[in-house]
């Protein structure tokens, strides 16, 4: 279902959620589309609620985003306006889930009395993380693409700069699910209270 509830009013989507809600417990599956951040994160959250592990969502985000990088740069290398649009969708839907994982870890971990505390702190390092990264990452790109490169189709051209960011941005994204490895292995080990 693409964008089910735009331009409605309230108790209109209140209708066609509870008609969604009804079919996925059904059985049926469900696909949700929406430009609605709200609307995708009460669905992210129904799911988290339902005991998915936040760590898994968060490191299934940075897992996405490997090939998703990737399929960003085989577009440009072979001309593939398609493919760089399902690289571009899959970072975005990556980046959602890496996002709405990592955020509820952290407010699970936060005592009851600091949870305020954690969203800010949380969104603190995400935005200082996010423009740190859109600096240097066009930093790169300058210096990359300004360089004198060796004669092919890619010398001199914008593109080659993009392609080594979005290289570097697949081996950290590798290092993260690496980083999060050890907070996987420990939440398959815990045993749940009874």
């Amino acid at each position: 279902v693409a964008n089910p509830c735009f331009g409605l009013d309230f108790q209109a989507t209140a209708e066609i959620h509870a008609r969604l809600r009804a079919a996925r417990d059904a059985g049926c599956g469900v696909l949700l589309i929406s430009e609605d951040l709200d609307e995708i994160l009460a669905l992210a959250s129904r799911v988290l609620g339902r005991g998915a592990d936040p760590f898994r969502m968060a490191s299934a985000g940075a897992l996405v985003g490997v090939p998703a990088f990737m399929a960003v740069i085989a577009a440009s290398a072979v001309t593939a306006p398609m493919l760089f649009a399902l690289g571009v969708w899959m970072i975005g839907f990556g980046g959602g889930l890496f996002g709405h994982g990592t955020l509820t870890a952290t407010m699970n971990l936060a005592p009851k009395e600091h949870t305020g505390l954690a969203l800010g702190a949380w969104g603190a390092v995400q935005a200082t993380a996010a423009g740190l990264a859109v600096a240097l990452g066009g930093v790169i790109r300058d210096l990359a693409s300004g360089l004198a490169w060796p004669q092919g189709a890619a010398a001199g051209q914008p593109v080659s700069g993009y392609m080594l960011v979005y290289g570097l941005e697949v081996l950290l994204l590798l290092a993260t699910v690496a980083a999060m490895a050890p907070l996987l292995r420990r939440r398959v080990g815990a045993v749940s209270p009874a």
